[in-house]
């Protein structure tokens, strides 16, 4: 029988391969279908309606992506595609029923790990069974509508699993490089995690193990076969949690693999700042080690409380300090933004940053994850917004909100962009490391510290942004009223904006000479160290003529893995009530007093004014449709346009015209549904 898994691969996607290659071998042909981005749905739909698959199966983890895959799968079932559809992944083991009463058009959810689940309902389809009851850890919709479920009662052996399916390495500086898992599980508890309620769907240890033999089994079959030098370790826990076995299976992983590929590797972990020691990460480092991803999340008494993380904050200044000691390259996030944020907070975690500017590192705000504990305490407590595709919350402290908001409006692109300055820097440095990892002798000290100069230079400019965006929040001013507040948020993005494109110069020069030097050690691997000095002349011509650097910034992108997160969420409550009660009642036409239309659109009354009310010059139409601006008629109203579809009056506001960007706010707002947040 024929399947097909749909899922993002913007590298090699481990978990689609690992069930791929539980299909194959059971007998099965399978193919991965690319789905990284919405604008690749159609393309996605014609590739599994190419293939004519029996079962279709996608790749649902986190929930900012459901609704696009479950656009995916009504696209199929309207294009004719009769087969099987299921979902796996974090989000849809934990929402099935919802799932499933939501989207018709995806028939079971598979519950916790797939390998064996997908195989077994393989065989049911292909006896012709029509019972997935009888399978193991599974949600269908009988043919009643009602929602049946199955518990997942026991996980396959970690290394009873055949090897994932590859497609090829990607290559980094002319080497090849592979995603690839030693663990599966976490023994963290962090308030904002699924993985605890992922991992009480069945009975059993929460973090498993690959033997190191069949860990370094694998590292040398991709050296050898596929010619992979740097290995990307995905674990939660690569160190094992039990500091007596850390160094013994790191040991045993290692050098097996070194004896095994017979040539120098790379390797990349994640890791808690609790489990840095310098004797540990000194070995680690010998053994290629050139980036290690430390969880550190937050650097407060309260976030610690609030995310728990059962680290003290002086274990997060300690491991920075650790891994700056041994010239190891330390990236990490800071979620400056969680519900419980103060402004008070939000300064000590910038203080934080404003000390470790030589490591490379992003910010951003904590998400509510399916049933993660941080996502029940905020439903209980009635903080939670929306609904269970993708709960929002507003910070309690009134500031800190006004901060996180001036944030995204301010900043998204620069941080979340498909050019984000903190990705590349992260990414520059990676390559620095790369390459003085493999070829040492063309990479000098001077390039190393201009390296360094552009990531501090990234960073500073980070802690200047924040620094702006809390003290305007912490005064409350007339400045953050909804004219004012535009003109701030102008002024700090255009002032990003600059700063943004002096940097990409720079990091342009330096990835191409990088590359350059790279490409000359492994053309004449013996040559005389001068030969790089023409990879350095042509960085400078690249910084000197920024068209020439800013065309490599194009070409070098393709090289990169960045998925970029959606757009922010557009707050109702924050920016589109405050402009229309400042710009519509102002003018005297839709206060209490004087609501034209009858429309009021005075803080705490316009939205229930507004969602799905019919427009009083054009009832055909909504004031505002969920999910369609087209069928909004404000829309119509605000862009001018309200005659060509039938309706009546001037466009609004009277006597001026709404800003573009609050229109294209508006219009994301409802395409998002419109949501009362």
């Amino acid at each position: 029988m024929n399947a097909v898994l749909v899922g993002p691969e913007i590298e090699e996607n481990l978990s689609l391969r690992y069930l791929a290659a539980s299909l194959v071998r059971a007998g099965h042909d399978c193919a991965i279908v690319p789905f990284n981005r919405r604008r690749d749905l159609r393309a996605a739909a014609k590739a599994v309606l190419r293939r004519r698959p029996s079962l279709l199966g996608l790749s649902l983890v986190v929930q900012r992506r459901y609704p696009e895959y479950r656009e995916l799968a009504t696209l199929l079932r309207r294009l004719g595609f009769s087969g099987h559809i299921t979902a796996g992944g974090h989000f849809a083991g934990l929402r099935a029923e919802e799932i499933l009463r939501d989207a018709p058009a995806i028939d079971t959810v598979i519950h916790h790990e797939g390998e064996e689940r997908i195989v077994s309902l393989m065989k049911l389809l292909d006896s012709g069974g029509a019972a997935p009851g009888a399978l193991d850890g599974i949600s269908w919709r009988a043919a009643d509508g009602s929602i049946g479920y199955r518990a997942p009662a026991r996980v396959a052996g970690i290394d009873d699993l055949a090897p994932p399916l590859r497609r090829g390495p990607r290559r980094i500086l002319g080497l090849g490089s592979a995603p690839i898992v030693s663990s599966r599980g976490c023994a963290g508890s962090c308030s904002f995690c699924s993985i605890h309620a992922w991992h009480r769907q069945v009975s059993g240890d929460r973090l498993r193990f690959r033997s190191p033999t069949a860990v370094a089994r694998e590292m040398i079959d991709l050296g050898r076969d596929l010619g992979v030098r740097v290995f990307t370790f995905h674990d939660d826990d690569f160190l094992h949690p039990d500091r007596a076995k850390t160094s013994e299976r790191c040991r045993a992983i290692l050098e097996a693999a070194e004896d095994g590929i017979g040539e120098p590797f790379a390797f990349i972990l994640k890791c808690r700042p609790d489990q840095i020691e310098e004797g540990l990460f000194d070995y680690l480092k010998s053994k290629g080690l050139v980036r290690a991803y430390v969880g550190i999340e937050t650097a407060t008494q309260l976030g610690i409380r609030t995310l728990n993380r059962r680290v003290a904050p002086g274990d997060n200044e300690r491991a920075l300090a650790i891994l700056r000691s041994l010239g190891i390259l330390a990236c990490f996030n800071l979620l400056v933004f969680h519900p419980d944020t103060t402004i008070e907070e939000l300064d000590e975690n910038v203080a934080f940053l404003s000390s470790n500017l030589d490591h490379p590192f992003d910010v951003g705000r904590t998400e509510l994850y399916a049933r993660a504990a941080l996502e029940t305490r905020m439903v209980n407590k009635g903080r939670a917004v929306g609904d269970w595709r993708g709960y929002d919350y507003r910070i309690a402290d009134a500031r800190a909100e006004e901060a996180f908001s001036l944030f995204i409006d301010a900043l998204w692109e620069r941080h979340f962009g498909t050019r984000s300055m903190p990705h590349r820097s992260q990414d520059l440095s990676f390559r620095m490391n790369l390459l003085r990892r493999f070829h040492p002798r063309f990479a000098p000290a001077e390039l190393e510290t201009r390296v360094g100069a552009l990531v501090r230079d990234v960073n500073d400019a980070t802690v200047e942004h924040l620094r702006r965006i809390a003290g305007a929040a912490r005064t409350g001013s007339r400045e953050l009223a909804p004219a004012g507040r535009a003109a701030l948020v102008e002024a700090i993005s255009s002032h990003a904006a600059a700063r943004l494109r002096a940097q990409s110069i720079q990091w342009a020069s330096l990835e191409l000479e990088i590359e350059c030097r790279s490409r000359i050690a492994r053309m004449v691997p013996a040559a005389a160290p001068s030969i790089g000095t023409a990879a350095r002349a042509l960085s400078r011509a690249a910084a000197a003529v920024p068209i020439v650097a800013l065309a490599f910034c194009g070409c070098a992108d393709k090289d990169q893995v960045v998925d970029p997160l959606p757009p922010p969420v557009v707050r109702f409550g924050a920016e589109i009530e405050p402009y229309l009660n400042y710009t519509c009642t102002r003018a005297g036409c839709h206060s209490t007093q004087d609501a034209q239309a009858g429309l009021v659109l005075e803080s705490g009354e316009s939205y229930d004014m507004l969602v799905n009310v019919p427009s009083t010059q054009l009832p055909a139409m909504n004031r505002v449709t969920p999910d369609s601006s087209a069928a909004s008629y404000i829309v119509h109203k605000l862009e001018g346009t309200q005659l060509s579809v039938g309706g009546s009056g001037e466009q609004m506001p009277k006597g001026g015209v709404m800003s573009p960007s609050f229109i294209a706010k508006l219009i994301q707002w409802i395409k998002n549904g419109a949501p009362r947040n």
